[in-house]
């Protein structure tokens, strides 16, 4: 005979994650009831494993680590703001995790070297003898920024990152 169990497991439940989204004003998620009008209408819950509303559950039931280690992607349009009903904001709470990620894990490997890339060049991607060829094909400068500019594009950057320590919070250097 099957017999029901009442013990409750709670590995990996964070009690304090909640608190930790509000603090990074990522609004109250409890306020959700898990509608999926913000999944609906979401321009990439098509493209991605991980819903909107499927995020939003795992914060409320204070499953930080996973939630930290599932991939997720949210284009901040604010579509799932404007229609929620329960008037939380699915995107802010989305940029409160990003905010956690970062301070508990450091920047993704991707912001760095996109980053780095933009201090030392002035713009992203990499401008390979590929790209120059394929711009020439189009009619184009085979440099996306004229080289007359690039010198003073890449110093403003620079003082940019420097000013607002954008280079450190990254990890990057800024060169000479």
């Amino acid at each position: 005979m099957f017999q029901y169990s009442h013990k409750v497991i709670d590995n990996g439940f964070d009690r304090g994650f909640v608190d930790e989204i509000i603090a990074f004003g990522g609004g109250n998620v409890h306020a959700c009831f898990q509608c999926g009008t913000c999944t609906s209408v979401c321009p990439v819950s098509l493209k991605v494993e991980n819903k909107v509303r499927n995020i939003i559950k795992m914060c409320q039931m204070g499953l930080k680590e996973r939630v930290l280690s599932t991939p997720w992607v949210c284009a901040t349009c604010y579509r799932c703001y404007e229609y929620c009903p329960s008037v939380i904001d699915p995107t802010e709470l989305i940029v409160a995790l990003r905010h956690i990620m970062v301070r508990d894990f450091g920047p993704p490997k991707f912001v760095v070297a996109f980053s780095q890339s933009i201090a030392d060049q002035g713009q992203m991607p990499l401008i390979t003898s590929r790209i120059k060829r394929l711009r020439e094909e189009l009619g184009l400068h085979g440099e996306s920024i004229d080289e007359r500019f690039r010198g003073k594009v890449v110093r403003e950057i620079r003082t940019i990152m420097e000013a607002t320590g954008f280079d450190k919070l990254i990890g990057i250097k800024l060169g000479e």
